[in-house]
Parts: C-alpha cells; sequence; structure tokens
C-alpha cells in the first residue's frame, strides 16, 4: 500500500535557505521526514562485500543510509559500486533510534537521466583530487589517533573536503554509533601493521612485544585494566581465544583466522565453521572477512595451529530488533 509518488506539495524553491554547501552542522537532521513519506534521490556509494550503500536525497542535505535487502529487486544482487551508482531510486526513510535515517523499499525509477540539482554537479567526477600534502596531514591525524577515528572528529578537523575524495586513500565504514575513518590495512603508518620505519627490531619479523600501542578496540571491551589478581586461563575446551577472520575462500573452503597471542594467522577448513556459513559460492555467504569468533584449536597440523571449530559472535541491532555479525 504505497501512495503513488509525487503527490506531495509541489516543490517550491529550495528546501532550505541555508548557504548551499553549509553541511558542516552535524547534528542530527531536524524531523523532515515524514513516516511512509516518499523522496527521490540517487545511489552514490555501495559496498558489496559488506552489502550497504549511501543515497543522496534529492531535498535532505545528508546522505542516507541503506542495506542491500532495501535495494530496488532489480539490482539487489550487485556485486560492484558501477552497477548502481547514479541509478535513482525512489525510497521511504526509517529514523532510526540513534537519530540516524536509513532508506527502506527503494524502488528503480523508471526515468534514469541525472537531475540538474548542484549535488549531482559536484559528484564525484567534478572534485578534484586530494591535494598530496593534505593527504599526509590526515594521515599523520589518523596515525596519531591509533590508525583511526571517529568521522565526525575527523570532518570538523578538515572540514573543506567530501567524503568522495576520500575513498581512495581511507576506509569509511558505519559503526553502531556513526561512522568511523581507518588508514587502509597495510598502510605503513597503521600502528598494528609492525612496518613501521621507526620500529627497526621489528625487520626480522618477530614482533617485539610492547612496542604497539595497546588498542582498546583490538578485542571486545575495556581489557586495558586488569585487576592485578586476574588468573591466566589457558585456552582448552570451554575457554576460546577471541579471533578475526582473516582470509576465508568458500570455494576452496580454507580460510585464516588472527589471534592475538600466536604469532601466525591461524588456518581453518570450511568444515569448521557453522553449518548454515558452509556455503560454496560466494554469492550464497555473507561475506566473512572482519568477523569476530571465538576459535576452538585442534591439534596442529603441519603446517602450524589450526582451528577446528568457529563461533561466530552476534551483536544485537535494536534499531532492525534483529542479531548481526560483530564486524571488526
Amino acid at each position: 500500500g504505497m501512495m503513488p509518488p509525487h503527490m506531495g506539495p509541489p516543490h517550491s524553491g529550495p528546501p532550505h535557505m541555508g548557504p548551499p554547501m553549509d553541511r558542516g552542522g552535524g547534528g542530527p537532521a531536524p524531523a523532515r521526514v515524514r513516516p511512509g513519506q516518499v523522496l527521490s534521490g540517487m545511489i552514490v556509494r555501495f559496498n558489496s562485500a559488506k552489502g550497504y550503500g549511501f543515497l543522496e536525497p534529492d531535498d535532505l542535505d545528508e546522505d542516507i543510509f541503506f542495506l542491500r535487502s532495501e535495494m530496488p529487486q532489480e539490482i539487489q544482487s550487485a556485486q560492484s559500486q558501477q552497477e548502481v551508482a547514479n541509478k535513482r531510486v525512489e525510497f521511504e526513510v526509517r529514523t532510526m533510534p540513534d537519530g540516524k535515517m536509513r532508506a527502506q523499499r527503494m524502488l528503480l525509477m523508471q526515468d534514469q537521466p541525472p537531475p540538474g540539482n548542484r549535488k549531482t554537479r559536484e559528484s564525484a567526477e567534478n572534485l578534484p583530487p586530494l591535494d598530496a600534502s593534505l593527504v599526509d596531514e590526515m594521515v599523520e591525524f589518523l596515525a596519531d589517533n591509533g590508525g583511526g577515528a571517529d568521522y565526525g572528529k575527523f570532518a570538523s578537523r578538515f572540514s573543506r573536503v567530501k567524503k568522495v575524495q576520500l575513498q581512495g586513500h581511507f576506509d569509511i565504514f558505519s559503526m553502531e554509533k556513526g561512522q568511523r575513518i581507518e588508514l587502509p590495512r597495510g598502510h605503513p603508518s597503521r600502528p598494528d601493521d609492525g612496518s613501521d620505519g621507526d620500529a627497526g627490531q621489528e625487520e626480522d619479523g618477530r614482533q617485539e612485544g610492547g612496542d604497539a600501542p595497546a588498542r582498546a578496540e583490538d578485542g571486545l571491551e575495556g581489557e586495558d585494566d586488569v585487576p592485578p589478581d586476574e588468573p591466566a586461563i589457558p585456552p582448552g575446551p570451554g575457554c576460546e581465544p577471541y579471533g578475526v577472520i582473516r582470509t576465508y575462500d568458500p570455494a576452496k573452503g580454507c580460510g585464516f583466522v588472527g589471534v592475538e597471542g600466536f604469532e601466525e594467522d591461524i588456518f581453518f577448513p570450511r568444515g569448521a565453521l557453522p553449518e548454515s556459513f558452509q556455503g560454496k559460492k560466494k554469492s550464497q555467504m555473507p561475506e566473512l572477512v572482519g568477523v569476530e569468533v571465538s576459535v576452538e584449536l585442534g591439534p596442529d597440523g603441519d603446517k602450524g595451529p589450526r582451528a577446528q571449530r568457529l563461533r561466530l559472535l552476534l551483536k544485537w541491532h535494536a534499531g532492525d530488533q534483529c542479531w548481526l555479525l560483530r564486524r571488526r
């Protein structure tokens, strides 16, 4: 029972009168959207591995998050951003408990020519690439923050920059609360890569324990302050260390999980995963790289440690009232 699109009042003039480029406010959007109201806009980003993206509404001044499951049927199985970028869609908006908006029930619009609004004109193609010295400054800022920062904090420090300009340089992703920007994995300035020029004693491949700053995000909550009488527990049946899946190939049925305290990543076979995650085709499976797990170790294989069972950790998503995979 969707009302026919475009029955609202005719658009009279710009939706708000502020200076045209002013996006610095950052507070929650005023409630300009009625539940069930049908808006139109354009898909600007889509991460097919993680199954979410952002669209740019014609009449609101902030990008709106969407999940793959809410995309129009015709493009729901898209495997790359190219397939869906700049597609025009109609959608409804739901405001989540944290005040963030989320697009739902997206439908492809019949007419696909790009509209002539200013947002389209300033879209990715027309934005100049970032100045190299500015990128260096951003890298330094993120490195000083342990390799990443809250996007809002970053945006207030570098206010003249658009997200599309950052895409090639940094990883930007949504957390439960807001968005986060990080140096990509393997970046020389990331503290957890051990490839810092000045950490000379790491060249022989052995991590010298005390070097890397302990980062609270590495595990679950609050591990810095361990009481002195906390006993040491060796991993064993029923006591499983925490890890993050680093690689997994559904076709070959093998992958590696990183566990702190082990010098190398630990191999796991397809059979170590819960049964419903043992599909052989990438398309039948959620992306497992980055998923948090607890690891039941098996007897070492000939190539080092092996995991015989991975238990995938879940987190509760209050907005959608459902459980989701915990991801790093």
